[in-house]
Protein backbone atom coordinates (compact mmCIF):
# COMPACT_ATOMS: atom_id res chain seq x y z
CA UNK A 1 0.00 0.00 0.00
CA UNK A 2 1.04 3.61 -0.46
CA UNK A 3 3.44 4.40 2.63
CA UNK A 4 1.80 8.26 2.37
CA UNK A 5 -1.87 7.62 2.57
CA UNK A 6 -3.21 7.14 6.14
CA UNK A 7 -3.44 3.82 7.70
CA UNK A 8 -6.85 4.86 9.24
CA UNK A 9 -9.43 6.94 7.49
CA UNK A 10 -13.24 7.22 9.21
CA UNK A 11 -15.34 9.25 7.41
CA UNK A 12 -18.14 10.74 8.97
CA UNK A 13 -18.70 7.47 11.10
CA UNK A 14 -21.96 7.17 13.34
CA UNK A 15 -22.41 3.91 15.62
CA UNK A 16 -25.88 3.60 17.29
CA UNK A 17 -27.09 0.82 19.77
CA UNK A 18 -30.73 -0.43 20.83
CA UNK A 19 -31.19 -0.24 24.44
CA UNK A 20 -34.29 -1.85 25.30
CA UNK A 21 -36.69 0.92 26.35
CA UNK A 22 -34.11 3.68 26.37
CA UNK A 23 -34.47 3.46 22.22
CA UNK A 24 -31.19 4.26 20.46
CA UNK A 25 -27.95 5.57 22.36
CA UNK A 26 -25.63 7.37 20.35
CA UNK A 27 -22.07 6.18 21.22
CA UNK A 28 -20.33 7.92 18.46
CA UNK A 29 -21.22 10.68 16.35
CA UNK A 30 -20.47 11.95 12.77
CA UNK A 31 -16.69 11.10 13.58
CA UNK A 32 -13.83 11.63 10.97
CA UNK A 33 -10.71 10.65 12.14
CA UNK A 34 -7.08 9.85 10.06
CA UNK A 35 -3.82 8.67 11.48
CA UNK A 36 -1.22 8.38 9.19
CA UNK A 37 0.78 4.90 9.06
CA UNK A 38 3.79 5.60 11.65
CA UNK A 39 2.40 7.69 14.26
CA UNK A 40 1.39 7.03 18.03
CA UNK A 41 -2.22 8.34 18.67
CA UNK A 42 -3.62 8.42 22.02
CA UNK A 43 -7.83 9.49 22.38
CA UNK A 44 -8.55 10.29 25.52
CA UNK A 45 -11.84 10.76 26.95
CA UNK A 46 -13.81 10.17 30.52
CA UNK A 47 -15.58 6.51 30.73
CA UNK A 48 -18.69 6.51 27.99
CA UNK A 49 -16.91 9.76 25.61
CA UNK A 50 -17.12 6.44 22.91
CA UNK A 51 -13.10 5.24 22.98
CA UNK A 52 -13.56 1.64 23.04
CA UNK A 53 -16.51 1.83 20.44
CA UNK A 54 -14.24 4.27 18.02
CA UNK A 55 -11.35 1.50 18.29
CA UNK A 56 -14.02 -1.53 18.17
CA UNK A 57 -15.21 0.49 14.68
CA UNK A 58 -11.64 0.74 13.49
CA UNK A 59 -10.71 -2.58 14.27
CA UNK A 60 -13.40 -4.02 12.28
CA UNK A 61 -15.17 -5.66 15.44
CA UNK A 62 -17.83 -3.12 15.45
CA UNK A 63 -20.06 -1.89 12.24
CA UNK A 64 -20.90 1.54 12.02
CA UNK A 65 -24.21 2.41 11.92
CA UNK A 66 -23.44 5.02 9.05
CA UNK A 67 -20.21 6.65 7.84
CA UNK A 68 -16.73 4.54 5.93
CA UNK A 69 -14.15 2.81 7.89
CA UNK A 70 -11.07 2.76 5.79
CA UNK A 71 -8.24 0.68 6.99
CA UNK A 72 -4.73 0.92 5.10
CA UNK A 73 -7.13 1.81 1.77
CA UNK A 74 -9.73 -0.78 2.15
CA UNK A 75 -13.27 -0.73 2.95
CA UNK A 76 -13.64 -2.63 6.03
CA UNK A 77 -17.16 -3.51 6.17
CA UNK A 78 -17.11 -4.09 2.42
CA UNK A 79 -14.83 -7.06 2.90
CA UNK A 80 -16.47 -10.64 3.15
CA UNK A 81 -16.47 -12.19 6.65
CA UNK A 82 -13.14 -14.50 5.72
CA UNK A 83 -11.33 -11.43 4.28
CA UNK A 84 -12.24 -9.37 7.73
CA UNK A 85 -11.07 -11.95 9.67
CA UNK A 86 -7.85 -12.40 7.54
CA UNK A 87 -6.70 -8.54 7.99
CA UNK A 88 -7.59 -8.27 11.61
CA UNK A 89 -5.23 -11.26 11.91
CA UNK A 90 -2.08 -10.58 9.75
CA UNK A 91 -2.53 -6.47 9.99
CA UNK A 92 -3.73 -5.70 13.52
CA UNK A 93 -2.44 -6.61 16.63
CA UNK A 94 -5.29 -6.38 20.02
CA UNK A 95 -4.19 -5.28 23.07
CA UNK A 96 -7.13 -5.35 25.65
CA UNK A 97 -8.19 -4.14 28.89
CA UNK A 98 -7.76 -6.92 30.96
CA UNK A 99 -5.20 -9.57 29.96
CA UNK A 100 -7.21 -12.51 28.47
CA UNK A 101 -4.97 -15.07 29.01
CA UNK A 102 -6.03 -18.84 28.25
CA UNK A 103 -5.22 -19.74 32.22
CA UNK A 104 -4.21 -23.47 31.22
CA UNK A 105 -1.45 -22.04 29.00
CA UNK A 106 1.77 -20.72 29.77
CA UNK A 107 3.09 -17.16 28.65
CA UNK A 108 4.73 -18.59 25.66
CA UNK A 109 1.58 -20.99 24.87
CA UNK A 110 -0.62 -17.77 25.41
CA UNK A 111 1.95 -15.53 22.63
CA UNK A 112 1.40 -18.65 19.98
CA UNK A 113 -2.18 -18.40 19.92
CA UNK A 114 -2.58 -16.07 17.46
CA UNK A 115 -0.38 -18.27 14.77
CA UNK A 116 -2.89 -21.12 15.29
CA UNK A 117 -5.64 -19.13 13.37
CA UNK A 118 -7.56 -20.12 10.79
CA UNK A 119 -6.79 -17.33 8.46
CA UNK A 120 -2.84 -17.03 9.62
CA UNK A 121 0.13 -18.54 7.73
CA UNK A 122 2.26 -20.65 9.67
CA UNK A 123 5.21 -19.22 10.30
CA UNK A 124 8.50 -22.10 10.68
CA UNK A 125 9.84 -19.58 13.52
CA UNK A 126 7.02 -18.89 15.50
CA UNK A 127 7.60 -20.43 18.20
CA UNK A 128 11.44 -19.34 18.68
CA UNK A 129 9.71 -15.97 17.39
CA UNK A 130 6.99 -16.30 20.85
CA UNK A 131 10.17 -16.14 22.92
CA UNK A 132 12.01 -13.66 21.38
CA UNK A 133 8.97 -11.53 21.95
CA UNK A 134 8.53 -12.38 25.78
CA UNK A 135 12.15 -11.60 26.38
CA UNK A 136 11.87 -8.33 24.57
CA UNK A 137 8.87 -7.04 26.99
CA UNK A 138 11.24 -8.62 30.16
CA UNK A 139 9.51 -11.92 30.36
CA UNK A 140 12.75 -14.23 29.22
CA UNK A 141 12.62 -16.23 32.26
CA UNK A 142 8.56 -16.57 32.72
CA UNK A 143 8.10 -18.48 29.46
CA UNK A 144 6.71 -21.70 31.27
CA UNK A 145 4.78 -19.58 33.91
CA UNK A 146 1.15 -19.85 34.14
CA UNK A 147 -0.91 -16.55 33.86
CA UNK A 148 -1.97 -17.00 37.85
CA UNK A 149 1.96 -16.75 38.82
CA UNK A 150 2.64 -13.87 37.20
CA UNK A 151 1.56 -10.49 38.57
CA UNK A 152 -1.00 -7.91 36.55
CA UNK A 153 1.53 -5.96 34.59
CA UNK A 154 3.68 -9.41 34.13
CA UNK A 155 0.29 -10.73 32.14
CA UNK A 156 -0.25 -7.50 30.25
CA UNK A 157 3.27 -7.96 29.24
CA UNK A 158 2.08 -11.24 27.63
CA UNK A 159 -0.81 -9.85 26.35
CA UNK A 160 1.68 -7.43 24.49
CA UNK A 161 4.17 -9.80 23.05
CA UNK A 162 0.94 -11.74 21.86
CA UNK A 163 0.33 -8.80 19.90
CA UNK A 164 2.84 -8.43 17.96
CA UNK A 165 3.49 -12.26 17.31
CA UNK A 166 1.86 -12.07 13.77
CA UNK A 167 3.90 -8.71 13.23
CA UNK A 168 1.29 -6.17 12.59
CA UNK A 169 1.29 -2.52 10.94
CA UNK A 170 -1.33 -1.35 13.50
CA UNK A 171 -1.21 -1.82 17.29
CA UNK A 172 -4.88 -1.18 19.28
CA UNK A 173 -4.40 -0.54 22.59
CA UNK A 174 -7.72 -0.50 24.96
CA UNK A 175 -7.20 0.94 28.46
CA UNK A 176 -4.12 -1.15 28.49
CA UNK A 177 -3.43 0.15 32.16
CA UNK A 178 -6.73 0.94 33.66
CA UNK A 179 -6.27 -2.07 36.09
CA UNK A 180 -2.34 -1.65 36.80
CA UNK A 181 -0.96 0.74 39.91
CA UNK A 182 0.83 4.20 38.69
CA UNK A 183 4.26 2.90 38.76
CA UNK A 184 3.30 -0.17 36.17
CA UNK A 185 0.55 1.40 34.56
CA UNK A 186 4.30 3.95 33.45
CA UNK A 187 5.94 0.82 32.69
CA UNK A 188 3.39 -0.62 30.56
CA UNK A 189 3.24 2.82 28.32
CA UNK A 190 6.54 3.26 28.07
CA UNK A 191 7.10 -0.57 26.87
CA UNK A 192 4.53 0.46 24.32
CA UNK A 193 6.28 3.29 23.54
CA UNK A 194 9.24 1.92 23.01
CA UNK A 195 8.13 -0.98 20.70
CA UNK A 196 6.29 1.86 18.60
CA UNK A 197 9.90 3.61 18.26
CA UNK A 198 11.64 0.35 17.38
CA UNK A 199 9.54 -1.26 15.30
CA UNK A 200 8.03 1.58 13.47
CA UNK A 201 4.31 0.11 13.51
CA UNK A 202 1.48 2.54 13.98
CA UNK A 203 -0.47 2.80 17.42
CA UNK A 204 -4.03 3.77 18.33
CA UNK A 205 -4.28 3.83 22.13
CA UNK A 206 -7.37 5.04 24.19
CA UNK A 207 -7.13 6.21 27.54
CA UNK A 208 -8.92 7.45 30.23
CA UNK A 209 -6.17 9.06 32.10
CA UNK A 210 -4.91 12.31 30.75
CA UNK A 211 -1.63 12.87 31.88
CA UNK A 212 -0.82 9.44 29.57
CA UNK A 213 -1.41 11.68 26.27
CA UNK A 214 2.72 12.07 26.57
CA UNK A 215 3.28 9.06 25.31
CA UNK A 216 1.95 9.17 22.37
CA UNK A 217 3.34 11.21 19.20
CA UNK A 218 -0.10 12.68 18.72
CA UNK A 219 -3.24 13.35 20.87
CA UNK A 220 -7.08 13.49 20.13
CA UNK A 221 -9.96 13.80 23.15
CA UNK A 222 -13.36 12.68 22.94
CA UNK A 223 -16.44 13.33 24.89
CA UNK A 224 -19.64 12.64 24.14
CA UNK A 225 -18.81 10.13 20.96
CA UNK A 226 -17.41 13.11 19.28
CA UNK A 227 -14.11 14.47 18.87
CA UNK A 228 -13.79 17.59 20.48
Amino acid sequence: MDPHYPMIVLRDVTKMYALGKKGLVTAVQGVNLEVSRGEFVIITGRSGSGKTTLLNLVSGLTRPTSGEVLLDQVEVWKLPDVEQSRLRNQKIGFVFQFPSLMPSLTAWENVLLPTMAEHVPQRSDAKARAAELLAEVGLADKLEAYPRQLSAGQQQRVVIARALINEPELLLADEPTSNLDEATEHEIMALIQRIYREKRITVLLVTHAIELARYGSRSVRMAGGRIV
